[in-house]
């Protein structure tokens, strides 16, 4: 009692402990100015300092930069040292005005923003009235930025496109293009969802989308939930390769930015196609068939005003349709006359178990006459009983099949982009996307189908939100929610399979509703059935809290902020199958008589399907699971700091801080396993002719029997 009281106390102080520890990391950001760089948030920064002729900073005069395809302005005036930095700007086509007066006025123009770039603009401004307006065009800006030591590269969406990514079994991806960037690769014998930024431990990377991580509950950079984000939906990525600031996680990062609608409608249809018609023969198969493909992708997107300089959105719809065809497969299934208990077409001589004798330490065994077995397990016999016809008079490879495989992908994005006051902007994301197998793809039919049915399920959402107190002083929010939904099931659930065959024994649940598993083993012998589709569903999720606060002031850019990661992983592991119920020859097998080897089996005798029909099992396995819904809780917390100085207009100083609490896994309902040697149990087999099945377990269970 006293122990259970100190527990309870400690669980608490945890708890008030952690409660205590999210506080400090939301309220960092309140206490301590800081500026959001726009990688914060997904998006640029312009900065740079604004002088006369001379080389004399000038401070107080007003800049503004007004994004020409959303009206968006952003307005800030320079220090006394003359610096300024208008941060946590959309990507997107710029045009940079500054105004002083005494100096004619200033106006830059085509100045193309990247997410996650801090472009230096310096601005020499001449004494002049207003009416002598000095305007430059900047259509080719340096592809050196000095504002930072980050090594980065931008691919936008015009130069993306015509690169050629090829459909492989699924919709165009976006990660086709990031293996392109210098220093950037997929492991070679590490996770194929990983990647690699400059030779780097593996699984070290992070990828976001529009700023925010794009979590995997699998491992960190996995890119797995990248599969239902088409190239369609996105304007452009970035990868930075080296130097990543503080306000990002990893040893290197990518990020995706989707598009947004402008004040002008612009609208898309597409088709990609792969097919058969298209298809050369293969190298060494002049002659025949070429093999059936067929992948389609196809959709539309559109974006626009909602309500003109103010709110926009962007839509899309993405499917994908791939066909393709199997080579006739050969599989080896008892013939009709083997499952009647005749096996005089076999070479192998069967033995009767039941004649089974030892004499002077040699054990014998007498012959079934003429091979001819008797189908003693009534379980056995209506289990072979939904076996299809064989093609050929063969006693191996005599059915094959082919068939169409394939999967259908459909994705849905919706994304509103708001102004809502003044000095508060908002963007809203989120996509839907489904994955579903068009067939089994496996030879043998349903109830003997190694295969499994499965949809997945993916939802994405995203909430971003800058708000702006002063010119000199803005609040970066992000919000983004991540789950996948992946359920597999056996295609016999739901046949209540056991009771139908009378097969008794199984532990409760899926074991007593599917088809059960057989595998045999030995010469001739037919190929599985029910093979590794026991069903299954696995649902990660995760939910991203990001706040950050930019604060500028003189020559420095200060960034604050924190951010906290829930995950989880929801697992329902039902019991199931292993290697299911073995059969092999050694139960109907003889033995040698003579030579070193007497009284050991002889492997060239019996037959595994002889020892099905007798209802011999020699071995089963299956999972016995007496908790069969799990669920993972985990969090990561982390808090940051980033000063960018510049301390002239030619050197420009980075110093971040980023310290990161990765807290353990846990259990949704605090539940763990382990081992009791002490309380595993071994029933003995069972003596009777027909044989009885007894598994070891953790707790007591009734005999399987066929």
């Amino acid at each position: 009692m006293m122990q259970s009281s100190r527990s309870s106390t400690f669980l608490k102080q945890c708890r008030k402990a952690k409660a205590l520890a999210v506080t400090l990391i939301l309220l960092v950001p309140m206490f301590y100015a800081g500026r959001a760089q726009a990688q914060a948030a997904g998006t640029g920064t312009i900065q740079g300092v604004v002088q006369d002729t001379s080389g004399a900073n000038i401070g107080g005069a007003t800049v503004t930069a007004t994004n020409n395809g959303t009206g968006l302005k952003s307005t800030q005036t320079t220090s006394s040292q003359g610096t300024y930095a208008l941060s946590a700007l959309p990507p997107g086509d710029y045009t940079l005005e500054v105004s002083m007066a005494g100096f004619a006025p200033y106006a830059q123009e085509h100045i193309t923003l990247d997410a996650l770039t801090q472009l230096g603009l310096n601005i020499t401004l001449k004494v002049g009235s207003e009416q002598q307006k000095v305007v430059v065009s900047s259509q080719d800006l340096p592809e050196l930025y000095t504002e930072n030591g980050t090594v980065e590269n931008t691919i936008p969406q015009a130069t993306y496109e015509a690169l050629p990514i090829a459909m492989n079994g699924g919709p165009k991806s976006p990660v086709g293009f990031l293996t392109l960037v210098p220093g950037v690769s997929q492991p070679g014998g590490g996770d194929p969802f990983g990647l690699d930024f400059n030779g780097g431990t593996g699984v070290s990377a992070q990828i976001y989308i529009n700023g925010l991580p794009l979590v995997s509950s699998e491992l960190q950079g996995g890119w797995e939930n990248l599969t239902s984000i088409t190239t369609e939906d996105i304007d452009q990525f970035q990868v930075i390769t080296s130097g990543v600031p503080a306000y990002y996680d990893g040893q290197g990062i990518a990020n995706l930015v989707y598009k947004s609608g402008t004040n002008h409608f612009h609208g898309v249809v597409f088709e990609n196609i792969r097919n058969t018609a298209f298809d050369a023969k293969g190298y060494f198969n002049r002659t025949g068939p070429t093999p059936v493909e067929h992948q389609n992708e196809y959709g539309a997107a559109v974006g626009g005003p909602i309500w003109r300089d103010r709110i926009f959105f962007f839509g899309s719809y993405d499917g994908f349709k791939v066909v393709t065809g199997s080579s006739p497969t050969f599989v080896t299934i008892p013939t009709v006359a083997e499952r009647t208990g005749d096996f005089s077409a076999f070479p192998n001589v069967i033995y009767d178990p039941r004649t089974t004798t030892t004499v002077n330490g040699v054990t014998t065994r007498t012959p079934f006459p003429g091979n001819q077995v008797p189908v003693n397990s009534a379980v056995a016999a209506k289990i072979q009983s939904f076996l299809p016809t064989p093609q050929n008079s063969s006693l191996s490879n005599n059915y094959f099949n082919t068939y169409t495989d394939g999967s259908t992908n459909k994705a849905y994005l919706a994304k509103v982009d708001a102004g809502l006051t003044h000095g508060n902007r908002a963007s809203f994301l989120f996509e839907r996307s489904t994955n579903v197998p068009l067939s089994l793809g496996t030879v043998l039919p349903v109830p003997y189908s190694s295969a499994r049915t499965s949809q997945a399920i993916q939802y994405i959402a995203q909430v971003n939100d800058t708000q702006i107190i002063t010119p000199k002083l803005l609040n970066l929010l992000g919000i983004a929610f991540l789950r996948v939904s992946s359920i597999n099931k056996n295609p016999t659930a739901g046949g209540g399979w056991p009771a139908k065959l009378g097969l008794t024994g199984l532990p409760d649940g899926q074991l007593t509703d599917i088809f059960p598993m057989e595998t045999f083993e030995g010469p001739n012998s037919p190929t599985g059935w029910d093979q590794g589709n026991t069903g299954f569903a696995e649902i990660p999720a995760s939910e991203v809290v990001q706040d950050n606060v930019q604060w500028v002031k003189g020559r420095h850019s200060f960034t604050f902020g924190g951010q906290v990661i829930y995950q989880q992983e929801n697992l329902q592991l039902p019991s199931q199958w292993n290697a299911g119920m073995v059969f092999n020859n050694s139960e109907t097998g003889g033995f040698i008589t003579t030579g070193p080897n007497a009284g050991s089996l002889d492997p060239t005798t019996g037959n595994a399907y002889a020892s099905f029909l007798l209802g011999l099992v020699d071995n089963a396995s299956f999972l016995d699971a007496s908790v069969q819904g799990t669920g993972g809780r985990w969090q990561n917390y982390a808090m940051y700091a980033q000063d960018d100085w510049k301390v002239s207009p030619r050197l420009t100083v980075n110093i971040g801080l980023r310290y990161s609490i990765p807290k353990p896994f846990t259990e949704v309902q605090n539940r763990t396993s382990w081992f009791n040697p002490l309380r595993a149990m071994l029933r003995a087999l069972s003596s009777s002719p027909a044989m009885d099945l007894t598994l070891v377990t953790a707790e007591p269970m009734s005999l399987l029997t066929i």
